[in-house]
């Protein structure tokens, strides 16, 4: 049944998926990602995502009140007994999560004993992208749950509001939304849903502001005032919890996207609205970075660690550049391997035969964009790619500044997980053709079909990864 426009906004949302699964993709994402995130959130052993202590640590101090960043912070000891069971020296673990070291661990209790702990590689991060841990951990202490068990609530609590929000950007995407359901299922979007990180919020609410964008262009028309402002903070969230994320504002230069203000062109309220996010950004690393003595960068021989002298070293060697991009052209599978997904802290695969299965599939999601979307004016395409690559080149650029040694032609401190909101923009920018229902119905409904993929390989490397010897 063709879809009406008198429908109301709950027979819409709530239509029949398996008449409709082109219309229903946030439905079968709300089914399959829930079991899914609730798997991981309780058997992925603690701490066993990216940073993830560190972002706990970040989360606990935001549940006390303290919400500007720093070298680190008052962590109850718990937190520290528990990350020192877990890790034994080694970033990162290498954990075998037996019965008795669950029992162990899990008889870790909240002692009330604060230590000051350094963890200024996130201690620096504004708070709201850790509002849902902060408030899982205060529940947590309520209950008179240990650290794991809290640990865990945190991770369901933050799981739970990613999931709610890229399900209303789901429901209310157009052009890209085959996509955008294929990265948010993929085992690394579940997996950071399924910690304390802010990657979490920062991949949701990227979702729904392409979103909203995605179903303004669908409309073809521009976005009322509350949209825009609505776009703008949800823009500036992700900014603030990563800085080159900035660089995806470019696409508010959209003809048409923009409301005028009076007799102002449009493109001036887009300057206006990127430069306040630029402005923002700027002004709150500034200031956190006012507050820190101590700067995060990996364990070296010797090597030394500045932003300012690499990028001194840098425009006096300029030839560095082009060795820069070769190492990123020879590493780019291992990135997008990295983007699909790696169990516990990036140490751990699924199974081979995904990534090149779920590379397909990512193939599928486009070609049923391009055959079911009306073709739109190439200078949108042009603007969303051109914000694409500026923020994929200000990841590799913040990385090599900051986290790699001075004069080294490699980029360290990359990982997958920071291209997972770039990928989602990615989506939008997917060149429509000639609009037919049938095809793209057809190959969403095989996109669907193969989730069942994931349903099975991510807690397959999970259990095999961490509960067989």
């Amino acid at each position: 049944m063709p879809q009406s426009k008198h429908d109301g906004i709950g027979e819409k949302f709530f239509r029949n998926p398996f008449r409709h699964p082109a219309e229903s993709l946030h439905l079968y994402f709300l089914a399959l990602s829930i079991p899914l995130v609730i798997f991981v959130s309780i058997w992925n052993p603690p701490f066993m995502s990216p940073d993830e202590p560190w972002h706990f640590a970040r989360a606990y101090e935001i549940s006390g009140g303290t919400f500007l960043g720093g070298d680190g912070g008052y962590l109850d000891k718990g937190i520290l007994q528990l990350w020192d069971y877990i890790s034994a020296g080694q970033i990162p673990p290498e954990v075998h999560y037996s019965t008795q070291f669950r029992k162990e661990a899990g008889s870790i209790p909240w002692t009330g004993n604060l230590v000051f702990q350094e963890f200024p590689n996130i201690a620096q991060y504004p708070p709201t992208g850790y509002l849902p841990q902060a408030l899982g951990i205060i529940i947590g202490k309520m209950a008179g749950a240990g650290v794991v068990r809290t640990l865990a609530i945190s991770r369901i609590f933050n799981a739970l509001t990613a999931i709610l929000i890229c399900t209303c950007a789901l429901f209310m995407c157009r052009a890209g939304k085959l996509f955008m359901f294929t990265i948010l299922l993929l085992p690394m979007s579940l997996g950071l849903f399924a910690s304390v990180s802010q990657d979490a919020a920062l991949i949701a609410l990227a979702a729904l502001a392409f979103a909203i964008i995605s179903r303004q262009l669908a409309q073809s028309t521009p976005l009322s005032r509350g949209k825009l402002l609505l776009l703008l903070i949800l823009f500036l969230v992700i900014s603030l919890g990563r800085p080159p994320y900035a660089a995806l504002t470019l696409i508010l230069f959209i003809p048409g996207l923009l409301p005028r203000w009076g007799k102002l062109p449009a493109w001036l309220t887009a300057c206006a609205c990127i430069a306040t996010n630029v402005l923002v950004v700027v002004a709150w690393w500034l200031f956190t970075l006012s507050r820190m003595h101590v700067f995060a960068h990996p364990a070296s021989q010797g090597g030394q660690y500045s932003a300012s002298l690499q990028l001194w070293n840098l425009i006096h060697h300029p030839e560095l550049a082009f060795q820069l991009v070769q190492f990123s052209v020879a590493t780019a599978l291992a990135t997008l391997a990295a983007i699909i997904g790696l169990v516990g802290w990036r140490t751990t695969m699924v199974p081979l035969l995904y990534y090149p299965a779920m590379m397909s599939i990512l193939a599928i999601a486009t070609a049923a964009e391009i055959a079911g979307h009306e073709e739109t004016g190439r200078k949108i395409h042009r603007l969303i790619f051109a914000s694409f690559a500026i923020t994929v080149l200000a990841i590799y650029f913040i990385e090599y500044l900051t986290w790699t040694e001075v004069g080294a032609a490699v980029i360290f401190g990359v990982q997958g997980r920071y291209f997972l909101p770039v990928a989602i923009a990615l989506g939008l920018g997917i060149h429509g053709h000639r609009p037919s229902n049938q095809t793209f119905n057809r190959l969403a409904a095989v996109v669907i079909a193969a989730q069942l993929l994931t349903c099975i390989c991510l807690p397959y490397s999970i259990y095999m990864r961490f509960y067989v010897h």
